[in-house]
């Protein structure tokens, strides 16, 4: 669909017509702030007025929502969702359109190039790093986790900035999953949930293939959680029927050849 923006000059009427298409939003997968402007209590003509008449500027596209707030990008996100969002509009400002969104770089030699260039941030952490975390629910918070003290290092994984420390276990594996922090120990077929802004202790779970886990792995939207381990070379499956709650479903076993 199309809008019409009409100018009334001194001389003459013209008008601009601008794509949009209703219900839907454009939102950037990742680092969702970039380049993006956001005007506050304005109508969706107000910020079609301010962009198209006003301002004449190069911006791409514009969210408009329902309770009067305006997003202004500046570019397309390479990586990015069309969401539902009844009683907004996303309008085109320049009648182009984003490419296909990109869930990974698809191009090795640019990366490389890129990797190879880019200036590395160092971390400085008072253990020695053993595993891992982060939850895509909350993109700006990871964690790491130490072998050799039960110490949980958090931090912004964007800019490398340091959040807080936080109490666990010596662990080998660390898993963040909706503001908890799942760990298991070496040789005890557990594992231990906590709550990730407190480290309170919340439940654990436990199985004899768990002896030696290496990583818990979510999926199904969270219904379903995956615990590989390196001394049984299994796939434990277990069922989240509730937040605190694993049930066990099903073990696979792998076979590793050796040459």
């Amino acid at each position: 669909m199309y809008v019409t923006i009409f100018l009334l000059l001194i001389s003459k009427i013209s008008g601009t017509s601008i794509p949009y298409i209703q219900n839907v939003i454009l939102e950037a997968s990742t680092q969702p702030n970039l380049n993006i402007t956001v005007l506050f209590n304005r109508s969706c003509q107000e910020c079609l007025c301010q962009e198209v008449i006003l301002n004449n500027s190069s911006n791409l596209a514009l969210n408009c929502f329902q309770n009067g707030t305006c997003q202004i990008f500046q570019t397309f996100p390479l990586s990015y969702n069309i969401t539902s969002s009844p009683g907004s509009q996303l309008y085109f400002l320049q009648s182009r359109f984003p490419n296909p969104s990109m869930c990974c770089m698809p191009n090795i030699t640019e990366l490389l190039t890129r990797l190879q260039s880019a200036a590395p941030i160092i971390m400085n952490l008072p253990f020695n790093p053993a595993a891992f975390g982060y939850d895509p629910t909350d993109p700006y918070v990871a964690a790491v986790i130490g072998w050799d003290l039960p110490i949980i290092y958090w931090f912004n994984p964007f800019t490398m900035e340091f959040i807080r420390n936080s109490t666990g276990n010596a662990s080998l594996t660390l898993a963040l999953h909706n503001n908890r922090t799942f760990t298991a120990l070496g040789g005890t077929p557990t594992v231990y949930i906590r709550d990730s802004q407190t480290s309170d202790y919340l439940a654990q779970f436990s199985y004899p293939s768990l002896e030696q886990v290496r990583k818990i792995i979510f999926i199904n939207n969270g219904q379903t959680a995956i615990i590989p381990t390196q001394t049984n070379n299994t796939l434990t499956f277990f069922n989240v029927s509730s937040p605190l709650t694993f049930i066990y479903q099903v073990i696979i076993r792998l076979f590793s050849v050796l040459k």
